[in-house]
């Protein structure tokens, strides 16, 4: 088992992160609700973060956030509510069964509207591997292509 401590999961991701040339910086000081906190990009450039929240003692988070660009958000805001509701809606039948869990920012209940969206992957450390934090990257990254490729699709070319 690589990891059986913050320590050790922290060496063990920052030296797969390494090898596989995707870090980017480490988060330092380390905000106070996690052990540590590492961002970098995919060889397709979409960033991401690993990170192990204080909270779970034996796992490590990647996540990826997607962040719905100003164009985009005013034509949310221009639409009906009938129609942004809809289209609300059919995102998150598209994203639900995704490979990653994702959470809409909160901004939804207030606008009708999330301004972002975040996918994440949680690895134990029974589990904690280079191949699974290859494919969890590889899932959370493929996620924020595919919603930049749906807004794209479905309300023009934009910027997400």
């Amino acid at each position: 088992m690589p990891a059986n401590d913050a320590t050790s999961a922290k060496k063990f991701v920052k030296d797969w992160m390494d090898h596989r040339k995707v870090f980017d910086i480490e988060i330092d000081p380390t905000p106070g609700n996690l052990y540590f906190q590492f961002t970098g990009k995919s060889e397709g450039g979409i960033g991401f973060t690993v990170m192990q929240p204080k909270i779970w003692d034996t796992s490590v988070l990647v996540m990826a956030e997607v962040k719905i660009g100003e164009q985009h958000s005013k034509i949310l805001e221009s639409m009906r509510q009938k129609d942004r509701e809809e289209f609300i809606f059919n995102l998150k039948k598209n994203i639900i069964f995704a490979p990653a869990s994702y959470a809409l920012d909160p901004t939804l209940e207030t606008k009708g509207y999330p301004q972002g969206i975040q996918f994440s992957k949680e690895i134990c450390y029974d589990n904690l591997t280079e191949d699974r934090l290859s494919n969890s990257m590889r899932d959370v990254v493929s996620c924020v292509i595919y919603i930049l490729e749906l807004f794209k699709n479905e309300l023009g070319e934009a910027g997400v």
